[in-house]
């Protein structure tokens, strides 16, 4: 690449995307597994492509050791060592041009070779099978977008977000406030501590499709966020307050359709096996216990959480400070996900390879609704660019230093987050509610006595 146009998109030692030319000519290279996030070996029956001759590849048998001094020959029996099907690989020997050398020897260069070509084919035929599916069955084009999040989040875009005309994306401190209620997933041991059963079997139950179950249960929350009144710092005002969950509109008294909040537990009434407080250390440095845990702290929590809390553990909280919603829940986004989820359940009955890339859009829809600010972008310039650049630049330059092996400079600058906008009350409520589904498995359980080890 010749000159690098714009800005890469970098996230940690990943390069999504990168536009430059090339002997004249503009080209754009992207990381397709940011799109297609599935092993290469996988693509032929997800898109029913055609394979070729089987791959059987002796991996370890290429060392740095065997190719020192650019060795160009192996030994068959050698190489044989390090494979389970030593028939294929003899014949696939014999099938590339040129690669036997003799009754016992092969050329390394050209078997590799073929194979580098025969994956760089796959993923061609798999991604523009992709391409065309996603064209075909909501008209839009993979070029256009650097993630599978991306592409989710532009669909419903099209179909719930813009055809309402009153839901907004979120900046600076709502985003900022809102976004501190975001919690992981729940990945953990009973107790947090390590789990023995030496006398019963243990059964292993994995649900279906949980963010898309979530979501369809959900809606969005109308009109923009509101700072909360002193007189409205109180658990049992929010709680009298706040939509019923079959309630789309405002009505009397119950007029907050949602709620994000900043709570000081003080009190549990159930201690559970599985907590549902999380203690976030950030928040409570003080605190030397698992996130997980049965600890009265500080807690970030939408409405949905509040809910679970009261109701699974018996908590009883201050509120210190948050912000409400209090127009409408619009639930069209109901409709759209299970329209998808059907989609899917059809293709897959069809045996059509399409549902792969439904499942993939499914499990990505709440992914761009949470995407953190970007503090930091890369520019890439060339030397004889480098000191002009540097001048006109220095008050947000990071660092800079040379590329090797290129005739270029590559500066790391400050980007301002005060423009970062983002839908995160959708996704806090699509992560809270996924974890209420999981609540209400487990702590049903956990009240009648069966004991559960793990989750996640």
């Amino acid at each position: 690449m010749t000159e690098v146009k714009g800005t890469p998109i970098i996230k940690g030692s990943r390069t999504m995307q990168i536009t430059g030319l090339y002997k004249g000519r503009a080209i754009i290279i992207k990381d397709s597994y940011s799109v297609i996030n599935k092993k290469l070996k996988l693509f032929p029956a997800m898109f029913n492509l055609q394979t070729g001759p089987k791959e059987v590849f002796p991996y370890n048998y290429y060392s740095s050791v065997l190719l020192a001094n650019d060795n160009r020959t192996g030994v068959i029996s050698e190489a044989c060592k390090f494979i389970h099907d030593a028939d294929t690989f003899m014949k696939n020997i014999d099938s590339i041009k040129g690669c036997r050398i003799d009754e016992n020897h092969f050329d390394l260069e050209k078997y590799s070779t073929f194979y580098c070509k025969q994956d760089v084919r796959i993923l061609r035929e798999g991604f523009v099978k992709f391409r065309n599916d996603l064209l075909k069955e909501f008209d839009l084009n993979v070029y256009d977008y650097v993630s599978i999040c991306s592409i989710a989040n532009k669909l419903f875009e099209n179909r719930v977000y813009f055809p309402n005309g009153n839901l907004y994306d979120l900046s600076n401190k709502p985003r900022e406030f809102i976004s501190r209620c975001i919690q992981g997933g729940r990945c953990m041991l009973s107790d947090n501590i390590k789990q023995k059963s030496k006398e019963k079997l243990i059964a292993d139950f994995d649900a279906v499709s949980l963010y898309p179950s979530a979501i369809a249960r959900l809606y969005t929350l109308e009109g923009i966020p509101k700072v909360m009144k002193k007189e409205m710092l109180s658990t049992e005002y929010l709680m009298r307050h706040l939509f019923d969950d079959d309630q789309k509109e405002p009505i009397g008294e119950k007029f907050m359709s949602g709620f994000f909040v900043l709570i000081k537990i003080t009190e549990i009434g159930i201690h559970r096996h599985f907590p549902l407080i999380v203690c976030d250390p950030e928040l409570n440095p003080e605190l030397n216990v698992p996130r997980s845990s049965n600890t009265c702290c500080l807690m970030y929590v939408d409405h949905i959480t509040l809910q679970d809390l009261i109701k699974y553990q018996g908590v009883k909280c201050e509120v210190l400070q948050g912000y409400y919603y209090d127009g409408n829940r619009d639930i069209r986004i109901r409709d759209e996900v299970k329209k998808l989820f059907e989609l899917r359940l059809k293709y897959k009955k069809e045996g059509n390879p399409l549902q792969e890339n439904i499942k993939l859009i499914l499990n990505s829809i709440y992914g761009k609704t949470i995407l953190s600010p970007i503090e930091s972008k890369i520019t890439i310039v060339n030397d004889k660019d480098a000191i002009r650049y540097a001048i006109r630049n220095y008050n947000h330059i990071v660092k800079f230093e040379g590329l090797d092996g290129s005739d270029k400079t590559i500066f790391k600058l400050t980007k301002s987050i005060c423009r970062h906008f983002n839908f995160c009350p959708l996704g806090v409520n699509i992560l809270s509610m996924s974890k209420r589904i999981m609540c209400e498995v487990f702590c049903t359980a956990e009240d009648m006595g069966l004991q559960i080890f793990y989750q996640d």
